[in-house]
């Protein structure tokens, strides 16, 4: 891996999938929760009373929660986090 690889990763230009974080955690022989170190609950929360407020993300649960084939849904939701990415 070369130096501007490793620059990318730590900018967030390029990112890690969960499996080589695995891989890495395993040949580094530390826990997988080494790399979340440094991130704090305060900056995993989301403002609840934003959420409460978006009518779209409302709508979204409710659409969501329709559709009764769980297979569907889990596949549903792979594709929103390929496209949040």
């Amino acid at each position: 891996m070369s130096f501007q690889q490793v620059q990318k990763y730590e900018k967030g230009s390029n990112r890690i999938s969960a499996s080589v974080l695995f891989k890495l955690a395993d040949i580094l022989d530390v826990p997988i929760t080494y790399f979340f170190a440094d991130v704090s609950k305060q900056s995993l929360e989301i403002d609840q009373e934003e959420l409460k407020n978006d009518d779209e993300l409302q709508q979204l649960i409710l659409m969501y929660y329709k559709i009764a084939d769980r297979h569907v849904r889990s596949q549903l939701l792979s594709i929103i986090r390929l496209l949040g990415e």
